[in-house]
């Protein structure tokens, strides 16, 4: 009727370049939030919403910034307190609501005393709490998988936003991962020792050979089986990498 659109089109055609960009996507309806970047020009259509940052704030704020803020649990609560609630928890992440959200912005965070003291802290725990040999002072195999693996996520975290960690903290980290790669079991599991069940670690031994980059720990791995858990802390980049180094570490 207003010459908008002819009569046969159901709806307006998206203009490619709105895809075609690294944009950050998350779902209509969610129990949390769950933002995602997208850096494979992604397309999709219903229950499906993306953003992007403005040209003249991209001095301001980095995606992997923005990204990390938004899926915080600080972020979730707040957000969560304005957001339309629906049946079992479901919460609806409608696009004109996430237009309320105010986002922190700290340009000197690394200048910041807290940010330092946090810095000096994990420089002096890790190589205090990893012996020599690779094992945690608890003695827990329980203790030990989870140590290490905030310790994986501290080396990606430190990586994306270009913070520079001392080489003890690394090393304590590749003395854990090795650790529990000698103590896996043929089905890949930890014994309990110390005040522990018996622990999964083919997952865990997974994101040490992606973060870490050494295919060492793959040796004892299921090489053909990805773990799914770990779609969520390495994305599917890591889910491409670790398929490269099993395929080349098997035709070893």
């Amino acid at each position: 009727m207003k010459g908008i659109r002819s009569w046969y089109h159901l709806q307006w055609a998206r203009k490619e370049s709105s895809f075609e960009q690294e944009k950050i996507i998350y779902p209509f309806k969610s129990k949390e939030n769950r933002f995602a970047l997208d850096k494979d020009n992604s397309y999709f259509s219903a229950d499906v919403y993306f953003f992007t940052i403005k040209e003249e704030f991209k001095s301001l704020i980095s995606y992997p910034y923005l990204l990390t803020i938004l899926n915080s649990k600080v972020y979730q609560t707040y957000m969560q307190a304005f957001l339309k609630k629906m049946g079992n928890s479901i919460y609806e992440y409608y696009p004109y609501r996430l237009l309320e959200t105010y986002i922190f912005l700290d340009e000197n965070y690394k200048t910041n005393e807290i940010f330092q003291w946090a810095l000096k802290e994990v420089s002096i725990q890790f190589p205090l709490q990893v012996y020599e040999d690779g094992m945690l002072w608890e003695q827990s195999t329980m203790y030990h998988v989870e140590v290490l693996s905030y310790g994986l996520n501290l080396l990606q975290q430190a990586k994306f936003f270009d913070i520079e960690l001392s080489n003890d903290i690394e090393e304590s980290i590749k003395r854990l991962s090795t650790s529990l790669l000698l103590q896996i079991t043929p089905q890949h599991t930890i014994e309990a020792y110390g005040d522990s069940d018996e622990v999964y670690a083919l997952d865990i031994l997974q994101r040490c050979a992606i973060i870490l980059e050494d295919d060492k720990y793959l040796s004892l791995c299921n090489q053909e089986l990805f773990e799914s858990e770990n779609l969520y802390y390495l994305q599917d980049e890591g889910a491409k990498k670790y398929l490269m180094m099993s395929k080349v570490n098997m035709s070893e």
